[in-house]
């Protein structure tokens, strides 16, 4: 059957010209005449086409056909005639029928209305009808390829349209070179060939795939590349893999086989053809021993052979037959030597692997760790003919000395490595710093020569620019480890007074859980007779640290004690260490002592010395903590302020225990007795004044007080505090507010008067709090006592998660603040989350400062009280 359309058999309609429809040029449109009267081209050559065919037949039917076109000729002519009088304005009445087709059709034209949206969309396109255009979608259709690919390519996210394109070019590209060129190549580009197939092979068949278009082609490539190259294993098995690949493992052993037969050298042939057949293990026997007959120098295929051996005997047979075949193989005899039971047979193996292999380091090494101190420093000098500049032999040699004498010092193995360095063609080597550090990592890992370690360490120290910040940087990289502890002890010999390297060893220590050796660093810079304690003598607070970090690892004050007696020994002038004494013997409540030691230091040091200020105000303390008032009282009336008349720490201690007293005429008068002899001591005039406003019930004379303070103190930025905070108790808040802002004019960036500003705004509009803390951060340039404020006023309005942030923030920029860390904790608390690690590392900071934290520290009664015990009273409030 035929599908032509039947409109084609089919006469047009009177007064049809075709093309018209479609925008065509050339033709009289709307039955209209044609211009100058010309016939249309397509007729004129379809009328030339028919006068050749005229001409070439001569049958009757030809002159029927001759009358046809007469006819037309005649009718079209005729045509012509009436158009030609209907503009001549001849022929007026006539009516020309092609003139009239449009009005033919407008009954039509009006019915269109009635069609609906459905039938207008499946009106059939014209261009579906031509053959031009139907040749070209089934060329488009021939073009466009589908393949079938399993779910594990879709699962990968493989690009199938990448992959399709990549491998027409390689295949356009090996069948337009042609097969025949394949010798002309070099060895490279027929490598890049077969790796290009492979990885084509590997992204286009999973598991589960079977044989489509594209692998029959890629089997055909290979085929014939085969066919052209039979002694190129690589195109074996690429072959053998594609067919493994699709399932197909009868063919792919068909095709391996075929190609160690035709290529019986090609050890990788062979280990593919095992690999093949791995589970017939006496099979692959057979195969390996084939192999071997033809490649019995290939070391791979003897390694695969003792791995297809189960039993250790049998496999130390074929390791000696294979050292037989090559005995210069490394490996080989590493692994004869590893299946060695006996150590006597080893060590025999060992010599003969040497003898054969003299340059092998790790043989060397072997056999040295396995002999006797004499054997092993002969073989040592051996080793050191052939490799004369293997840095692991000379440290090899440290580690022999250090095995069979383990008295050996570290001084020793130090002058062993400077010699060999200094002597011979090792002179002539640099090893960098970090070279050396994992060589020492390396022998750390053993835990069995901490001695080399350290001279290993030490010699590279002297080697780097010590103390440099790049040496530091180099160190600090490195990860946590005795080798690390130990550069950094030697980085302390030299900068004992670095506080960084301190920190940097502490936190080592801990990391490794190795305190000790933070005690030992401690103990061989300050206690090294060698040198008269010259470190201890120069920088006595040394051991102030050492006895500090005793008393916190394990809480042996006992220990402490000792650590002090010995410096005190060695450096009996440093008041640090006997006032650190005293602290320790009340930490251990013989407060008899305590006392017996204060009265040694007060006969120590003469009277009116500067240091015994500091002696008379600890032993004040003492003497309060204990609750002996009144013998303090005597001995800062008759002792202290007589010969101290200027130190206001005697006039405010004083004036706190009459306070305390109740005493508050004689706590005045104590005050104004200081002010007479120190004017401008900002504290002293702030305790008398907050002492009238409050106790004696007279803010006006309070009030009085601060204003003088200011004349005589030059606007002191705690007299703009003192006065905000007494305006704010007696309720006159706004007062509170000009005095900070007055005080904000003269120094805008103090950072306690802003703290006191945004304190006084707890009370107004988010959107002035907001305005307040962009210009205090801004002016103080985010100080932690900002920041700390800033965190306690969301803390007050109950936002605790955005408090937390603002304490944290504090906390890291001064972690000595001890008010950040008391209300991290509390934030901490309020929102149920573990705070131990933030109390952890506060007792690591012992934070120092603060308001809060200075009322319990300073505060008489628990002024000895632990960094732990004051955070956990003031996290309870």
């Amino acid at each position: 059957m035929s599908n032509r359309p039947a409109f084609l058999d089919q006469s047009p309609p009177l007064g049809y010209i075709a093309g018209v429809g479609r925008g065509a040029t050339g033709f009289a449109t709307r039955g209209g005449n044609p211009s100058n009267g010309r016939i249309p081209i397509r007729l004129q050559q379809k009328q030339k086409n028919q006068s050749l065919a005229d001409e070439n037949k001569a049958d009757e039917s030809d002159e029927e056909a001759e009358d046809i076109f007469s006819a037309i000729e005649q009718k079209l002519s005729s045509r012509n005639k009436r158009k030609t009088g209907a503009k001549n304005k001849m022929h007026k009445e006539q009516k020309d029928p092609i003139a009239d087709i449009p009005n033919q059709f407008s009954d039509l034209k009006r019915s269109l209305t009635k069609v609906t949206a459905d039938q207008w969309l499946n009106i059939p396109e014209a261009t579906d009808t031509t053959r031009y255009n139907k040749r070209t979608r089934m060329e488009e259709q021939q073009n466009r390829k589908t393949y079938a690919a399993p779910d594990a390519l879709i699962s990968q996210a493989v690009n199938l349209t990448k992959l399709t394109e990549e491998r027409e070019k390689l295949l356009g590209r090996k069948l337009d070179e042609g097969f025949m060129e394949v010798n002309n190549k070099t060895e490279a580009e027929q490598n890049a060939l077969l790796n290009e197939l492979e990885v084509l092979m590997e992204g286009d068949i999973g598991e589960d795939a079977r044989p489509n278009e594209d692998t029959k082609r890629t089997r055909m490539i290979l085929q014939s590349y085969r066919k052209s190259e039979p002694k190129r294993p690589d195109g074996w098995i690429a072959s053998a893999r594609l067919e493994e690949r699709i399932r197909n493992f009868k063919q792919a052993r068909s095709i391996i086989e075929e190609g160690c037969n035709i290529c019986p050298r090609s050890d990788e042939l062979w280990l593919e053809n095992i690999r093949l057949n791995s589970s017939n293990i006496q099979h692959c026997k057979v195969l390996i021993a084939t192999a071997i007959r033809f490649n019995s120098k290939s070391e791979s295929l003897w390694l695969k052979a003792v791995e297809l051996e189960s039993e250790t005997f049998n496999k130390y047979r074929v390791v000696r037959k294979a050292l037989q075949a090559i005995p210069y193989n490394e490996k080989l005899w590493q692994m004869a030597c590893n299946l060695e039971q006996s150590k006597t047979e080893a060590l025999k193996i060992l010599e003969r692997a040497v003898a054969f292999v003299p340059k092998s380091k790790d043989l060397w090494t072997t056999l040295i760790k396995s002999q006797d101190y004499p054997e092993a420093s002969k073989s040592l000098e051996k080793a050191k003919c052939y490799l004369p500049k293997e840095l692991s032999l000379l440290i090899l040699t440290v580690q022999i000395e250090e095995k069979f004498n383990r008295d050996i010092s570290v001084k020793a193995l130090i002058g062993i490595i400077d010699k060999a360095l200094n002597a011979g063609e090792m002179n002539s080597i640099k090893v960098s710093l970090p070279e050396w550090l994992d060589e020492a990592e390396l022998i750390e890992s053993t835990q069995n020569y901490p001695k080399s370690m350290e001279a290993i360490v030490t010699v590279a120290m002297k080697q780097s620019p010590s103390g440099s910040m790049e040496y530091l940087k180099d160190i600090e990289k490195r990860t946590n480890s005795l080798t690390k502890v130990t550069s950094y002890r030697i980085l302390l010999q030299d900068s004992p007074t670095n506080f960084r390297l301190w920190k940097a060893l502490r936190t080592v220590c801990e990391s490794i859980n190795r305190f000790e050796e933070l005690i030992k660093t401690f103990q061989h810079i300050l206690f090294n007779d060698r040198d008269n304690y010259a470190t201890l003598k120069a920088n006595p607070h040394l051991c102030l640290m050492y006895a500090k970090e005793v008393w916190k690892y394990d809480d042996n004050i006992e220990e402490a004690q000792m650590i002090l007696n010995k410096s005190l020994e060695i450096v009996p002038g440093c008041l640090d260490i006997w006032l650190a004494k005293t602290k320790l013997v009340i930490l251990s409540k013989r407060y008899e002592d305590a006392e017996k030691l204060f009265q040694t230091i007060l006969e120590k040091y003469s009277v009116g010395s500067e240091t015994m200020e500091r002696v008379y105000y600890k032993y004040v303390s003492f003497l309060l903590f204990s609750g002996r008032n009144q013998t303090a009282i005597e001995i800062l009336s008759n002792k202290c302020l007589p010969m101290f008349p200027t130190k206001h720490k005697f006039y405010l201690q004083l004036g706190q225990i009459y306070h305390e007293l109740g005493q508050f005429d004689k706590c005045k008068e104590v005050y104004n007795m200081g002010l007479k002899n120190i004017p401008d001591c900002v504290l002293l005039w702030v305790s008398l004044s907050k002492l009238e406003e409050t106790d004696l019930n007279n803010p006006i004379k309070g009030r009085s007080d601060l204003d003088v303070a200011l004349l005589k103190c030059k606007d002191h930025e705690l007299l703009y505090i003192a006065k905000a905070q007494m305006e704010a108790r007696l309720g006159n808040e706004e007062q509170a507010q000009l005095l900070i802002s007055k005080g904000l004019q003269k120094n805008s960036k103090n950072a306690p008067l802003w703290v006191e500003n945004i304190r006084l705004l707890n009370r107004k509009k988010a959107s002035s709090k907001k305005t307040m803390f962009q210009d205090a951060l801004r002016n103080t340039s985010n100080d932690y006592q900002v920041l700390l404020q800033i965190g306690i006023s969301f803390y007050q309005e109950m936002q605790y998660t955005a408090a937390l942030k603002w304490f944290e923030r504090s906390v890291k920029k001064n972690p000595t603040y001890g008010d950040s860390w008391v209300w991290l904790i509390r934030s901490y608390k309020k929102l149920k989350k573990d705070f131990s690690l933030a109390y952890k590392n506060a007792l690591q900071q012992e934070p120092v400062y603060g308001h809060e934290w200075i009322s319990i520290s300073k505060n008489p009664k628990t002024q000895y009280m632990s960094t732990g015990e004051i955070l956990d009273v003031l996290t309870k409030q």
